[in-house]
């Protein structure tokens, strides 16, 4: 999914953010950022933050 397309606010990519973070330190051993880095997760987030950024 391109979460870039999703419009996410500041506030949701934080969360989501959070939720990466926390998922591997109760467990995941960076098994969920890793995921993420290869499926693109980080990098559309990476793009919508860039958005937002610009949008300001």
């Amino acid at each position: 999914m391109d979460l870039s397309r999703e419009k996410l606010t500041f506030e949701e990519i934080i969360t989501i953010y959070t939720y990466i973070e926390r998922a591997d330190h109760h467990g995941g051993d960076g098994e969920v950022s890793d995921r993420c880095v290869q499926d693109g997760t980080f990098s559309n987030l990476s793009k919508r933050l860039n958005e937002i950024k610009k949008d300001r």
